[in-house]
């Protein structure tokens, strides 16, 4: 048991492989992220607003 307790502690770690991104890039991704979250909300209250509004007879 000793052995493979070796085994596993002298090979290198394995990793998943990842992509590598800029600070600009992962700025620029944070705030389109938070944008399209108010894009979303202000969707959901438009349509809370249209379907509990009375609407007018004509």
């Amino acid at each position: 048991m000793d052995d493979e307790m070796t085994d596993i502690d002298s090979s290198e770690p394995i990793c998943g492989e990842f992509e590598d991104c800029t600070l600009l890039r992962f700025t620029f991704l944070m705030c389109a992220s938070v944008i399209s979250v108010f894009g979303a909300l202000s969707n959901l209250l438009l349509v809370f607003i249209f379907v509990t509004q009375k609407r007018l007879s004509t």
